[in-house]
């Protein structure tokens, strides 16, 4: 796969290629040649990506071998990529940590095993696009309502399947979120899962959420906004009201709702769609340094040996780690 993507950021690319020219010089066997190449293409990604090399974190790494597994190289190659990119950054003075992460340690395992990435390069919802997700919501008819089932399932990585029905008539008391299955208490909010596809035996689950205060992506400040003018009984769908068609929000009324959104930002709606919210929301963990099994914990995401996991697992580690990160960032405009 070619970049040319030196003119993206010139003051980046200039650095970056006089440390090429430095290296061509210095270094001349064919070992040293075939590393030097095998760089290019890394501080190509970094340049694309926009990541400094002084601050390369682990889900960096973890993409970029993502992106060589997704050109079909042998493991190989992929480990000669590896060496090449560690030698280079342990010459020129940077660190070389990132490399050693579990996480990375486990991608190059499934590509040495022939396994699918684990880890798909896609769209995924960062805290400032989700500030112009949310401003763009809001700004529509019933924006409100969609607005604070967006913020749900990011902070609670939901699916659609556990927050609204596919039709009003299809409401099921034992499946979906009704009134009653949302405990408000500082400093957030309790939701009770009562059915997943991952949760064994149907034995249901509670979430926890943390209140954002001062921050348009609050998710509590966002469902008491829309309880506050929705009264419903307890046993209804939580998102119940007058103001929809159907008395409730739907599966789909929401993923329309987010095609529009998407649109309005320019943003291909086939890239994404509502489960993104549920990706960017572990995404986001994942990068704040959540430890995984807190993770597959508040997603409920199982694997043979998740339940050694869950019964260790605190449940207000994912949204403490959001309230502190997402009040540090203000809003800003998505471009």
């Amino acid at each position: 796969m070619p970049f040319f993507v030196v003119h993206i950021f010139p003051g980046c690319a200039t650095l970056l290629l006089s440390a090429w020219a430095h290296m061509s010089t210095v270094q001349c066997t064919s070992t040293s040649q075939h590393y030097t190449s095998n760089f290019r293409l890394w501080l190509a990604f970094c340049i694309k990506q926009n990541i400094n090399l002084t601050n390369i974190e682990h889900w960096h790494v973890v993409a970029f071998i993502q992106l060589l597994n997704q050109s079909r190289l042998s493991f190989n190659t992929i480990l000669s990529y590896m060496s090449a990119i560690k030698h280079n950054l342990n010459k020129f003075g940077y660190s070389t940590s990132p490399f050693q992460h579990p996480l990375v340690l486990q991608m190059l395992k499934s590509c040495a095993h022939n396994i699918a990435a684990p880890i798909t390069v896609k769209v995924i919802f960062d805290v400032p696009l989700m500030h112009s997700i949310i401003q763009t919501t809001l700004s529509l008819p019933n924006g409100p309502i969609y607005a604070s089932l967006f913020l749900l399932s990011f902070h609670g990585f939901f699916r659609i399947s556990n927050l609204v029905p596919p039709s009003a008539k299809s409401f099921s008391i034992t499946k979906h979120l009704a009134r009653g299955d949302i405990i408000f208490a500082p400093p957030g909010a309790h939701v009770v899962l009562k059915w997943s596809k991952t949760i064994q035996n149907r034995a249901g689950r509670i979430i926890q959420l943390s209140a954002v205060p001062g921050s348009p992506l609050c998710p509590i400040a966002a469902l008491n906004r829309f309880l506050a003018v929705n009264p419903a009984h307890p046993n209804q769908p939580f998102f119940s009201t007058a103001s929809l068609p159907q008395g409730t929000a739907t599966q789909y009324s929401t993923r329309q709702v987010l095609k529009t959104v998407l649109q309005l930002l320019a943003i291909n709606p086939s890239s994404a769609s509502f489960h993104t919210f549920r990706h960017s929301g572990a995404t986001l963990a994942f990068q704040l340094g959540v430890p995984l099994h807190h993770i597959q914990a508040h997603g409920t995401w199982q694997s043979d040996a998740i339940w050694t996991y869950l019964s260790t697992a605190t449940t207000n580690v994912v949204p403490n780690a959001f309230a502190a990160h997402i009040s540090t960032i203000p809003p800003s405009s998505h471009n």
